[in-house]
């Protein structure tokens, strides 16, 4: 009876934890604090968060302390969004970003669509510039985050 709902509790936590339901984890030392006293960043499916203030990590969502914060992330780009051709291949880019969180707020990191801003066709080569923009978004405000700054580079 006992093992029964042991293996209820673990199958419930593994559910949970696969469908991204797990808690935050603290990106400062020390003990938790309170939500209230915290804010969240959380990553979308192409970005996965690998440090905060300099202090390595690896995850998608973390509790932050309120007031300046450098994020750096890796953000995936699928090879079909650069050309049909690159179907199945992968582009990793480093990006750091710099913003001021505020406590009780919740962030999420996340990207838009390739905007094609020109294109250059002839016969011996056929190249698209490409723009991937990456967006803070205060999820508390429903709105985005424009006091932000930052950049990327391939690794």
């Amino acid at each position: 009876m006992q093992s029964s709902r042991l293996a209820t509790a673990l199958l419930a936590a593994a559910v949970a934890s696969a469908l991204g339901c797990a808690s935050p984890v603290p990106s400062y030392p020390g003990s938790r604090l309170p939500a209230h006293a915290v804010a969240t960043l959380k990553g979308d499916g192409h970005v996965r968060v690998l440090e905060i203030d300099g202090r390595p990590l690896d995850g998608r969502e973390f509790e932050i302390l309120p007031g300046g914060r450098l994020v750096l992330f890796r953000l995936v780009i699928r090879g079909e969004e650069l050309h049909e051709r690159a179907r199945g291949h992968r582009r990793h880019l480093i990006c750091e970003l710099s913003f001021t969180a505020v406590a009780g707020h919740a962030y999420r990191l996340t990207r838009t669509r390739p905007h094609f801003e020109g294109r250059s066709d002839t016969v011996a080569e056929t190249r698209t510039v490409h723009r991937f923009e990456t967006f803070l978004v205060d999820l508390t405000a429903e709105r985005q985050v424009e006091e932000v700054s930052g950049s990327c580079r391939r690794p």
